[in-house]
């Protein structure tokens, strides 16, 4: 049986959206609170740099809770259910978020690949805002993997509640099929 609602956490430039968008074609809505976090940042400040990102994403938690962005997501969902299979939340780097999907009977994905394919993947993708070099990268990781922000990033904390592991080293075939599979679907008979 598969689950309604799915949340996808995970490293940088790791294919939480990639397989968040596989999600949404096989019927589900894609929330992802990054895209959230995005939107708030140009609309204060007018721009999406990483530190500014974490500045909104911190904000938006103290003033509705430690679990905002994921509530955001299911509140969404809610008013559509109707519409979609499901819903898949994407995008977590704070521990109470991933915990709230956990609490609504969801499943928790955490997906990571190699820094040296995931910085490629960055660069590829050409966000505004996002590391300049390697070394920027690693550091500005470091920081977000560690737990120690005073903005709530503790992407190991959401690693440690996850209910699947997923290593996205490259090959997209293999890594759709265990995010289906993570997720309890059977492609063969999906809508």
């Amino acid at each position: 049986m598969a689950y309604e609602k799915i949340g996808i956490a995970g490293t940088s430039a790791s294919g939480k959206d990639t397989a968040a968008d596989h999600l949404a074609e096989l019927g589900y809505l894609h929330v992802s609170t990054a895209e959230i976090i995005r939107q708030e940042a140009q609309r204060l400040y007018g721009n999406e740099d990483q530190y500014v990102l974490r500045k909104v994403g911190h904000e938006l938690r103290q003033r509705q809770g430690p679990a905002a962005t994921c509530l955001l997501g299911l509140s969404r969902y809610m008013e559509q259910r109707h519409l979609y299979r499901g819903v898949v939340i994407s995008g977590f780097r704070a521990v109470a978020p991933a915990q709230a999907i956990r609490d609504v009977g969801g499943v928790l994905l955490a997906i990571d690949a190699p820094p040296e394919i995931r910085y490629q993947r960055q660069v590829g993708r050409a966000r505004p805002g996002e590391s300049r070099s390697y070394e920027e990268f690693l550091a500005f990781e470091e920081e977000e993997l560690a737990g120690t922000l005073s903005t709530g990033q503790d992407i190991r904390g959401v690693q440690r509640i996850s209910d699947v592991q997923i290593y996205n080293d490259g090959d997209l075939p293999t890594f759709l099929r265990q995010v289906e599979t993570a997720v309890g679907l059977d492609t063969s008979t999906a809508a």
